[in-house]
Order: C-alpha cells, then structure tokens, then sequence
C-alpha cells in the first residue's frame, strides 16, 4: 500500500507493508485476493507452490492463472507427507494452524514439509482468527517451526475490513458502548487473521 510522505492528520496512520486488506472474511487468511498477493512476494512464474490438504482449493486456481505450478500436499494424520514429492523442489508452501495437534506433532509435520522446499523457500503457515481460543496460536506456531529448522522472516496481518486510500482510519460516528447488542464491558474482538512467513535456510541458487 501506499501513503503520502508527510501526512499530518492524527486520525490518519499509513497501513504498514505487512498488513494486508482483504474483501473476503478475516477468519480466512488464505483468500483468494491474498493469495494473489502471496504468489506475487514471494514466487515467480513457473515456480512449484505446495499447499497442504486443509488449504482452500481456491489456491490450486490462484497458481494456474498466475502461471505457476501445484500440487497438494496430504497433511492428514497417518500420511507419509513426503510421498509423491520431490525434495527441494518447491518455492513456496502454504499450510494452515490446526490447534487440535500438539506444538511437538506439529513441529514434526514442518520438519517434513521443509524438506519440500529449496534452499530459501518459503513456508507460510497461515493462523484463522477463530484459532485464537485465550493462548496465542502465532507465538506456538513460531516454536514448532524454529524447532523444526526453520527461520522466522515476517508476520503478515490480513484485515478483512476496508481501509480507506491506504490509510488507518477510525470509523466515524460510531461508539461500541452505543451498541445495545454488545455485551458491557466489550470483551477483546479479534477481527484479522496471522500468516507467519518462514525460510528454509540455505541458498538458492536458481
């Protein structure tokens, strides 16, 4: 996104490169819009992009008409992960929290998925808000992938509300505490969803 240099407005922030707007729902962070932006950051035309099983298949549309190659990844318990793939052949590789598996079976899966990926390739794993349950599913998710070799690069914030010019504006005319329908006091909404961007160490030399 965008901003003017030297805006003054107090109720005008510039949105950071890392939060990213969508037209869909914040519960999803991989949306198709999203996931146009993801294959734009971070692979090339022509590159493999894995996506594991609980990923929409939304991706698998979003790579063909983007000119890169898919395939699926079966991430379901009791499957050898690695079957029918290449090692060190993928680019990038979409996965999503599941906060019914432990953080040790968990690192595990992403120790196997990295073995996917080409020195610096990319896991991105993506954390829906409704996976926010009183623990912080993104601090779990970055100890199971560090665990498992990785390295963290970045968090991106998917907002699935409008955001106007490339601004944080607040909404006006609005108060929560107006709001009969509200519970009092209003509880913490989460009202976007977590990607975490990890590395595979290494070089690549493509």
């Amino acid at each position: 996104m965008s901003f003017t240099p030297g805006t003054t407005d107090p109720g005008r922030e510039p949105v950071p490169l890392t939060v990213w707007t969508t037209r869909t729902s914040s519960d999803e962070p991989f949306s198709a819009d999203v996931l146009g932006r993801i294959l734009d950051a971070y692979s090339r035309r022509g590159d493999l992009v894995l996506s594991a099983t609980d990923v929409p298949p939304v991706a698998a549309g979003r790579c063909i008409t983007a000119g890169r190659r898919h395939r699926t990844v079966n991430t379901r318990t009791g499957t050898d992960i690695l079957t029918g793939h290449r090692a060190g052949a993928a680019a990038l590789l979409l996965d999503l929290h599941t906060a019914a598996t432990s953080r040790t079976t968990r690192a595990a899966t992403y120790e196997k998925l990295a073995v996917l990926l080409r020195p610096a390739g990319i896991l991105l794993i993506g954390i829906p808000a409704l996976a926010f349950d009183g623990a912080d599913p993104l601090t779990d998710t970055v100890a199971a992938a560090r665990a498992a070799g990785l390295t963290y690069t970045q968090h991106l914030l998917t907002v699935g509300i409008p955001l106007p010019e490339g601004f944080l504006t607040p909404t006006v005319g609005w108060d929560p505490a107006d709001d009969p329908t509200l519970p009092s006091p209003l509880p913490p909404l989460r009202v976007h969803a977590d990607i975490a961007v990890f590395t595979r160490p290494g070089r690549n030399s493509l």
